[in-house]
Order: structure tokens, then sequence, then C-alpha cells
């Protein structure tokens, strides 16, 4: 199970970060998470969305130049040190990733949401004999 992050380049005007972000809406998906970067080429917008395969067929349609990259999901507690809790099982399962982000869960207050760049394979049984829950991109609001 993965959650797929939306990554879309546009040049830096306000009014472009408004029509991709009107795009995606349009397509029915709701942005879980958003986040810019601009660059000396444009604007690098990345997007966490519920309904990613609609939000990136929309945006393909409009000819946006947009790509999309396979993460993992899972649930932590929302309550301090899990996350260190987590971070360390990983550690000790020796799965690297080079991505991580860490938000709050939109549907569950006592749950929080860690993404990262990880083979699936390799964590999948590891994360559920600890516990832990990987999620699909429908539950990340």
């Amino acid at each position: 199970m993965s959650v797929s992050r939306i990554t879309v380049f546009v040049e830096p005007k306000p009014e472009n970060i408004i029509a991709v972000t009107k795009c995606i809406g349009d397509a029915g998906a709701n942005g879980v998470t958003m986040l810019l970067n601009r660059t000396h080429g444009g604007d690098v917008i990345r997007f966490f969305v519920d309904k990613p395969a609609e939000a990136f067929a929309a945006l393909e349609a409009a000819e946006y130049m947009v790509k999309r990259d396979e993460f993992i999901a899972v649930a932590i507690d929302d309550i301090p040190g899990s996350l260190a809790r987590f971070l360390h099982l990983i550690k000790d399962a020796r799965i690297d990733y080079d991505y991580l982000q860490v938000f709050p869960s939109g549907k569950d207050a006592d749950c929080a949401i860690v993404i990262f760049d990880a083979c699936e394979s390799a964590i999948g049984e590891t994360l559920s004999s600890h516990g832990f829950r990987m999620l699909a991109a429908s539950e990340l609001t």
C-alpha cells in the first residue's frame, strides 16, 4: 500500500498556484499537504491528496508538467515520544529513507501521519508486527 505525491512545475506566478489548486479541487481531490519551493526555473508544488489518480489525470489533461511518486504513509499515536519510537523501529530494522514528513491526521485527533520513501516490501511486516498501520491515500484526510 502506498500514497502518491503529485509534483507540479509552473512559472512562479500566484495565478499559477491558484490554477493548479483549482484544477485539483475540480477533480474532486482534497489536498492533505502542499509544499511550494521557488527555484530559479520556476515553482515546484508538491501535494499529497486523497484522490491522487484523479488529481494527476486532471493536471495532465490541463497540460501541466506533472509527476507522481510513491511513498509509504503510516499512522502513529499523536503523543510525546511516538515519533521517536517509530524512527527507532525503522532504524533497528535497517530501513533507509531519504524523505520524511509528519503531520496531524485530519480524521483522528489522536493520530499523526508519517510519510516517507522506503521499499514497501521491506517495511510492511515490520510495521504491522509492532502495531503500526500503513495508510491508503483515502485515509490521509
